[in-house]
Formats: structure tokens, C-alpha cells, sequence
């Protein structure tokens, strides 16, 4: 992009800082997280894992969004044109920090498919073993 096009174009910014506080909780937390994980994790006794995942939330999400937030208020541009101007210009941690969350993103995304698979697998071969010793037919 060039200067004199990036000095024509107004950017929309926050109307204040609680505004972007919650715009910014808003997007990382699903209403599934406000309603049903609670009240799930407190039927069946899950007190360990909600501390677990409080924990790695205010560890791992706080410091993600104040590194989306840096690389945004340095750059002025969104996320995925903060990782090509740092390639652009050849900033080295802006590479390593694009392909990093990159990286993340796909590890987080294929071990949660390879669990969902598993207990779909687990529970497949509990059905079978069960139908074959009632003596029931294979679908």
C-alpha cells in the first residue's frame, strides 16, 4: 500500500477503551463458554477443570490478545496485513510470530477432529461388542 493512499483512507477507531474491552471479550468468549460450561462443569463435579481452564484462559488468551493488540496498533492494519507487512519488510518476528499462531491454530483444530474421532471410533466398537453379545445383527 502506498503512503499517499494510506493517508486518504480514515480508519474507524474505538469510541472509547471500554468499548474495545468488550468488543474484544465478546469475540473470544461464546455464549457456550457464559452458559453451558458452567453449569456442566458444576453438575458433574468439575471444579479442578474450571480452575484448569481459568487458569490457561487468563494465561494464554490474555497474552494473545495483547499480542493482537500490539501488532495492530503498530502496523494499523488487521491481522492477517500485520503478517504480510512483517514479511514485506523482512521483521523477522513478525514471521515468527505469523507462522507460530498459524501453527497453533492447526495443532488446536486437528487434535481437537483426532479426539472427536476417537470417541466416535470408542463408541462404535462398545456398540459392536455389545450387538454381538446380545447376538443382534450388524447394520
Amino acid at each position: 500500500m502506498t503512503q499517499e493512499v494510506k493517508e486518504s483512507t480514515t480508519r474507524a477507531t474505538w469510541s472509547g477503551k471500554w468499548a474495545f474491552i468488550l468488543a474484544a471479550a465478546a469475540s473470544a468468549v461464546g455464549l457456550g463458554n457464559l452458559w453451558r460450561f458452567p453449569y456442566l462443569a458444576a453438575k458433574y463435579g468439575g471444579g479442578m477443570f474450571l480452575l484448569t481452564y481459568l487458569v490457561l484462559v487468563l494465561t494464554f488468551g490474555v497474552s494473545l490478545l495483547l499480542l493482537e493488540t500490539a501488532l495492530g496498533r503498530k502496523t494499523r492494519l488487521s491481522v492477517i496485513g500485520a503478517y504480510i507487512w512483517g514479511t514485506d519488510n523482512n521483521d523477522s518476528l513478525f514471521d515468527a510470530v505469523g507462522t507460530s499462531s498459524g501453527d497453533a491454530g492447526w495443532i488446536v483444530v486437528s487434535t481437537s477432529i483426532t479426539v472427536i474421532m476417537i470417541w466416535i471410533l470408542q463408541r462404535r466398537l462398545k456398540w459392536q461388542k455389545d450387538s454381538e453379545s446380545l447376538h443382534l445383527p450388524n447394520r
